[in-house]
């Protein structure tokens, strides 16, 4: 139990970090590669990635407005790092995708 709460209290802490320090386009790269990395680790279809949520819901959830979250896929896919179709975001670079995010996934307090 105890390492559960550790481990939920671990991500609430990187979520309140991001939504407090990263750009909207940092904090939307760093959802699309947290999502597609669950959605691998519990075996499902990771690409092309079907959002869980909708825009609004994922706005909301970063702390922006829904035309924020536009501009945000908007500026990733024209880095070349997503593809966008409808509901579908097919990650085309996940390497330059993480890296808008990367010192976000470094632990707190580690240098």
């Amino acid at each position: 139990m105890r390492t559960e709460l550790s481990e939920v209290l671990a991500e609430v802490s990187l979520h309140v970090t991001a939504v407090g320090n990263l750009t909207a386009v940092e904090r939307l790269a760093v959802f699309l590669v947290a999502i597609g990395t669950l959605f691998q680790a519990r075996g499902m279809q990771s690409l092309p990635l079907k959002l869980p949520m909708t825009r609004t819901d994922i706005a909301e959830y970063l702390g922006m407005r829904p035309e924020t979250l536009s501009r945000g896929f908007t500026a990733i896919e024209r880095r070349g790092l997503i593809s966008v179709n409808g509901e579908q975001i097919s990650v085309t670079n996940l390497d330059g995708l993480k890296a808008l995010g990367a010192w976000h996934l470094r632990p707190i307090g580690k240098e």
